[in-house]
């Protein structure tokens, strides 16, 4: 099956623009990231006793499984712009980088 030039220039549009809405998306997820993390600390800075430091733990954690997801993005949008990958490949990898994705969601903390 020949492909044209046309369908070329459509399937590179179509990356250019899941790659964007990628970036966009790890853009809003990191700024969202910091300032929430910013407000509980705050919020917590004023507490006594032992529940501080099991709420820090519970934070870096959050934190450390919301950078994960980051990489995982970032991944998963330099895997788009490749030229050597093949459709097969792309499509097998980024189910594997979703599957990871979604076993980090699940393991973050209870809010």
């Amino acid at each position: 099956m020949a492909v044209s030039t046309a369908q070329l220039r459509v399937a590179h549009d179509s990356i250019l623009t899941v790659r964007a809405l990628v970036t966009q998306a790890q853009e809003e997820l990191r700024a969202h990231l910091h300032s929430t993390m910013d407000r509980i600390a705050a919020w917590h800075a004023g507490w006594r006793g032992t529940a501080p430091v099991a709420f820090a733990a519970a934070l870096e954690e959050y934190r450390a499984a919301s950078e994960k997801l980051l990489a995982l993005l970032a991944d998963y949008g330099a895997r788009l712009g490749r030229a050597d990958a093949t459709v097969a490949e792309t499509d097998a990898a980024t189910r594997a980088d979703f599957s990871r994705m979604a076993a980090l969601v699940g393991d973050l903390p209870a809010a």
